[in-house]
Formats: structure tokens, C-alpha cells, sequence
């Protein structure tokens, strides 16, 4: 079974390129990552996509607690809101501040306990845009992910955001 996360992304164009790529081990909420009782499954899933912050900070909450937001900012994921999601993947388009307003908005949310969201490594190297750009970046995704599951942590800029 897939580990459930969400997506935060700009454009729904690239967000199925993106969902495409984590899938069999991620299933996409857009907006991130779905547990089984407190713990990552054997495969991620993008259970929601998000198109922007403020409906990031919007929806995200319903799904903590296992119930479809009244309105979606986007329908391309799997909408499977049985199990939690994980983490939240914020594409390049989102600053620091962008990740933070979302964090501040989910602090004390039924669901939020042990979330991790995951945010770009601007300063990291990485191809130009093009063919191989979005390939690259699920793959920074999937192995921030392995080590997120894996208990490595991770570094971030702030306690519960990683770069990816």
C-alpha cells in the first residue's frame, strides 16, 4: 500500500507529471503522505494536490482528520482521504515563508502530530528545465522521503520542514 502525502504545487500540468513519478510508492493528496496507525506503508500515494497556499492551509486540515474539504483548489489526485497523509511536498514555486504560513496554519490541527513537510532545495544543483528536470526532482523527493521513513530525519530550515 501507498504512503499517503500531499502536493503543493503551481501548475496542475506539471503536479501529474509529478504525481506519475511517485507513483507506486507515494499517493498524492494534493495538498502530501497517508500512514497506517501512526506509521509509513510499504508505498507512498499522492492523495491531494493543492494549487496554492491558501488552499493548502484550507484543505490540508480536513484530510488530517479523514474528511474531504467542502471545495478542492485541484482534482488530479487520488482523493483517497481514508488514511492521514504523511508529509506535504511543496514544489519550487513555494518560499520559506510560503511553507511557513502553511506549518502555522496546521499547528494544533487534529491529524498534524509528527507531519513533515518537505520544501526545495534552492541552493542544491539540478538540471535546467526541460525533460529532465521534473524526473529529477521526484527522485530528490523519493530519497528525502526514504529517509524521512527510514528515521534519518533530515535537514531543514526549520523543526518539522526538510529540504528535499
Amino acid at each position: 500500500m501507498a504512503v499517503p502525502i500531499v502536493i503543493v504545487g503551481a501548475t496542475e500540468h506539471i503536479g501529474k507529471a509529478v504525481i506519475a513519478g511517485m507513483q507506486p510508492d507515494y499517493e498524492g493528496i494534493v495538498p502530501n503522505f497517508h500512514t497506517n496507525k501512526g506509521s509509513f506503508l510499504s508505498n507512498p500515494a499522492v492523495i491531494l494536490f493543492c494549487t496554492s497556499i491558501q488552499a493548502a492551509s484550507s484543505e490540508i486540515p480536513y484530510i488530517l482528520r479523514g474528511e474531504a474539504p467542502p471545495s478542492q483548489s485541484s482534482t488530479i489526485a487520488s482523493g483517497n482521504f481514508g488514511a492521514a497523509p504523511k508529509a506535504v511536498v511543496f514544489g519550487g514555486a513555494w518560499s520559506e515563508e510560503d511553507v511557513l504560513s502553511v506549518q502555522s496554519a496546521l499547528q494544533g490541527a487534529r491529524g498534524s502530530e509528527g507531519l513533515v513537510l518537505l520544501m526545495k532545495d534552492a541552493g542544491r544543483p539540478e538540471p535546467p528545465l526541460g525533460p529532465t528536470y521534473g524526473k529529477h526532482i521526484v527522485e530528490r523527493v523519493k530519497m528525502t522521503m526514504g529517509e524521512v521513513v527510514g528515521g534519518r530525519g533530515g535537514e531543514g530550515p526549520h523543526a518539522g520542514v526538510v529540504w528535499y
